[in-house]
């Protein structure tokens, strides 16, 4: 693997200290290393997921086949409701969190006071038992010698950026599909050392990296799975881009344990996409 480093040693001391001590920080929490005497890893890093939870343009959570799974909303940066404007692309941002964050929750709201029954479905109420028991009972109490998340998260980082960083390769691709899936099996038996039911930061991490593997699988499915390149998704094996058989989202559900990948046709209305020329 080619290793790139920034230099700033020439800088001296007093200017790091007094022009760039927030990347003198940075450099010593994140990585262990001084700018001072070392050269500063630069790695691809994870901007914006583009995509999120599959969404309809009132926010409503949508299952493969188009319908709404009562009850459930989504908004803002984990939404993906699939239009120009509602996706943070091209500075879209604001108009993402403020536009649909007013439009979901509105309609959330009329919902919730149209509807006042609480869900009282046993099956829902054992899910979220398991979960909370998962939260709870088998992360907090594991083991001293178990995986702590930010080993986990370490681990992912090497994988998303061997085999499928900005340029993917097919066989790069397969020979690491495997390696989220065994990381999973790590992550159930990560280590919380913070045993707090109060603004648990280390359990924080935990759930958060444990989302990453899972989202660094479907990343690397979806992307293996499309034979293509299309936008911030470039293929060495097929550099061009394919509207007669990949113009559609990619919608990855969990099923029986197994990530599962769908697909949803684009819908186009007033312009029709075009190749970037530049």
């Amino acid at each position: 693997m080619c290793y790139v480093g920034l230099d700033l040693r020439h800088l001296g001391e007093e200017v790091i200290n007094r022009k760039l001590p927030f990347i003198r920080e940075l450099a010593h929490k994140y990585v262990g290393i001084d700018p001072l005497s070392d050269l500063i890893p630069v790695r691809p890093a994870v901007h914006y997921t583009m995509g999120g939870v599959h969404a309809d343009i009132h926010g409503r959570v949508l299952k493969a086949d188009g319908t709404w799974i009562k009850g459930l909303w989504a908004a803002g940066e984990a939404a993906s409701i699939s239009i120009h404007g509602a996706n943070r692309l091209g500075s879209n941002s604001l108009t993402e969190c403020l536009v649909w964050g007013h439009i979901t929750g509105e309609e959330s709201v009329k919902y919730a006071i149209e509807k006042p029954e609480l869900v009282t479905d046993d099956s829902i109420i054992e899910i979220a038992k398991k979960e909370e028991s998962r939260v709870f009972d088998k992360l907090i109490h594991k083991e001293v010698n178990a995986n702590t998340p930010y080993d986990v998260k370490r681990e992912l980082n090497d994988i998303m950026e061997e085999h499928f960083g900005p340029f993917r390769e097919g066989s790069k691709m397969s020979e690491g599909l495997s390696k989220p899936l065994r990381l999973l099996e790590k992550a159930k038996s990560m280590r919380i050392d913070d045993s707090s039911r109060v603004y648990n930061q280390n359990l924080k991490d935990a759930l958060e990296a444990d989302g990453m593997v899972e989202l660094g699988l479907v990343i690397g499915l979806g992307a293996y799975a499309r034979a293509e390149s299309r936008g911030a998704h470039y293929r060495l094996d097929y550099p061009k881009r394919d509207d007669t058989n990949w113009l559609k989202h990619t919608v990855a559900y969990l099923y029986g344990g197994e990530v599962q990948l769908t697909y949803v046709p684009v819908t186009i209305t007033r312009w029709k996409p075009e190749e970037r020329k530049y």
